[in-house]
């Protein structure tokens, strides 16, 4: 809901130029994870929630973000040959 309530709240001639993405915790397992894990899953966790409040950040999209049918199809889709297309979709758009 909250995605398609920003899709349509964003202005027409920016809405199928975005990419849409939640920040990342990395939680999972949390307890089970080594100290230095745990330590590097924090500051990861807040360096994607500090990255919210800066309205000038250009934040690459990795593991699960959203993009419009339009955006995809006008640079030509994913490209199943690269293995982190994240990053490399990103870099298309």
């Amino acid at each position: 809901e909250a995605l398609t309530y920003y899709f349509l709240t964003t202005p027409a001639s920016q809405r199928y130029l975005c990419t849409w993405q939640p920040p990342i915790c990395h939680f999972k397992n949390y307890l089970r994870q080594p100290v230095l894990v745990r330590i590097s899953s924090m500051y990861a966790t807040l360096s994607e929630l500090s990255c919210l409040a800066n309205p000038y950040d250009c934040h690459v999209n990795y593991s699960s973000y959203s993009i419009s049918l339009a955006l995809a199809s006008a640079v030509g889709g994913w490209d199943p040959d690269h293995l982190a297309e994240d990053w490399h979709m990103y870099a298309k758009c």
